[in-house]
């Protein structure tokens, strides 16, 4: 991990608020944060990783980290983690994020925001009642970030999540992918109310966009590829024993795009 983003990190979680009592903190809950944030993007999985990797890197966290109680014992981790207000975390985290992307006027920005709902296995306890927990996640595939999560009450309650979980992330000049089940026009809007830009899966939950989608490129074929403007692109990859082929086309021309309901 680069030396400067490692010790950057700490700047953005001053203003969180520490859960424990003043007798019990040996050691300072920025300095915990940051090595476990570190530990983490670096492969840790669970605490013993997580002081495992504190440990092993004790004389490079020194040189930005106070460490007045040297580094603390994954059960200490565990307990001042359990006990961090997640929201006031969670923001402190995105504004950390946010910082590492730096866009230079007259870049082109390849980043793919990828927008998805996943079941948590092993998350749910039948014995009390406990649901599995459901999550949507935004994911910067370049930088291999994770930019924001929501907590759902159901999968049904992604629709509403997503534009909430955008309105809060800093996806300007980014391709904000999402499946078949975001593609409504409240999620788009939230997405272009961030300058940045949508491709979302289309299926048979929108019918009437979905029908007259298919209908407009069957007419395109139908007139050997001159009825519209369009761009054509193929891919051939090979690997585990197969061959995959990827075709595009896109559609670009406007006047026929705008009768698309």
């Amino acid at each position: 991990m680069d030396d400067d983003i490692a010790a950057g990190i700490s700047a953005y979680f001053v203003e969180l608020p520490d859960p424990r009592r003043d007798h019990t903190r040996r050691h300072k809950l920025v300095d915990i944060v940051t090595m476990a944030i570190c530990a983490v993007i670096c492969g840790a999985d669970d605490w013993e990783e997580v002081a495992f990797f504190a440990e092993v890197r004790e004389e490079w966290f020194g040189t930005f980290l106070e460490l007045p109680g040297g580094i603390p014992s994954h059960d200490t981790f565990w307990r001042v983690f359990r006990a961090l207000d997640t929201k006031r975390f969670e923001a402190c985290f995105r504004a950390w994020t946010t910082s590492l992307r730096t866009l230079v006027e007259g870049e082109v920005v390849a980043e793919v925001v990828a927008i998805d709902g996943k079941q948590l296995r092993r998350s749910h306890d039948a014995c009390h009642g406990v649901h599995a927990l459901q999550l949507v996640s935004a994911w910067a595939t370049r930088s291999g970030l994770m930019l924001g999560q929501r907590r759902l009450e159901s999968k049904e309650n992604e629709i509403v999540a997503v534009p909430e979980l955008l309105a809060e992330l800093e996806v300007a000049g980014c391709l904000v992918t999402t499946d078949a089940m975001s593609c409504q026009v409240k999620t788009a809007q939230a997405v272009l109310d961030r300058d940045a830009d949508y491709l979302f899966a289309l299926k048979g939950n929108q019918p009437a966009l979905h029908d007259e989608t298919i209908a407009l490129f069957d007419d395109l074929a139908a007139s050997d590829y001159k009825a519209y403007a369009y761009t054509y692109s193929k891919e051939v990859t090979d690997g585990h024993g197969r061959i995959e082929i990827r075709q595009a086309w896109v559609i670009s021309d406007a006047q026929w795009l705008r009768l698309l309901p």
